[in-house]
């Protein structure tokens, strides 16, 4: 009889370990594009940001704990395609072989000038004849409407990383336009300059950007939690949170 007790407790515990091992942490690596309020890096080189803070709240009851790492854009592509990240947020493009979140990030691109100018652009064709200067790989992601307008001012048109440069360039007059996403334009000019100065021309249709992934188990998981903090209110909190600046490193 207490042989037959013996063995029922040995099996309770292997069964109560293989749960336990079944349910512990799968950690995984999340690559975000350099962006802030999005997501950038603190003093203390920690990941902060919007994009963070929506992702980990989406996973928080999840098996996996994710870790952060952030990259340019062109970075960010080439570590998803290439397996050395599980999840790439977020992704404006169409790609295949790969498959995307619901869209979760409100994206709106947007083109800004200094107000001192009186530019009045309702439409993207009246860009030509401007300097321009937009993020990396803006004549692809905005259509061909856009990459003619590229085209036709040539010299006078450049994209790089880097969103503090097109910034100061502004200010500086040494672009009259910088196209990007709003909140992120916005963002820093708010810390280096007066928002007041500026005109933001709304010429580009709002969307709504997802993260990308080769792991449809885990964009399952990502979206059902993402639906969750939307019904609870969660989502909607952390995008009224104060967003501090902190250091942004460009060159990652």
């Amino acid at each position: 009889m207490r042989k037959t007790s013996f063995s029922m407790s040995t099996i309770f515990c292997i069964l109560l370990h293989v749960f336990h091992t079944s349910l512990q942490a799968k950690e995984i690596t999340i690559g975000l594009h350099l962006s802030p309020p999005w997501a950038y890096f603190n003093d203390n080189h920690e990941v902060i940001g919007i994009q963070p803070d929506l992702l980990k709240a989406a996973l928080a009851t999840s098996v996996y704990k994710p870790s952060f790492r952030i990259y340019g854009y062109s970075r960010m592509m080439s570590q998803i395609k290439h397996g050395k990240i599980d999840i790439a947020s977020p992704v404006p493009e169409k790609l295949s072989k790969l498959s995307y979140s619901l869209p979760y990030i409100p994206y709106q691109v947007v083109a800004i000038s200094l107000k001192e100018n009186n530019f009045d652009i309702v439409d993207i064709s009246q860009l030509e004849g401007k300097r321009i200067v937009a993020f990396q790989r803006a004549k692809k992601i905005l259509g061909p409407k856009f990459n003619a307008v590229a085209l036709t001012i040539g010299k006078n048109y450049s994209e790089f990383v880097g969103r503090e440069r097109q910034v100061k360039m502004l200010f500086k007059k040494r672009t009259e336009i910088i196209v990007g996403e709003g909140r992120i334009l916005k963002f820093l000019i708010d810390k280096f300059y007066d928002r007041a100065l500026i005109t933001v021309h709304t010429i580009f249709p709002a969307e709504h950007l997802s993260a990308i992934s080769r792991d449809d188990k885990l964009l399952e998981t990502l979206n059902n939690g993402m639906k969750k903090i939307i019904e609870n209110g969660r989502y909607k909190k952390i995008f009224s949170q104060e967003r501090i600046y902190y250091t942004v490193l460009e060159n990652q």
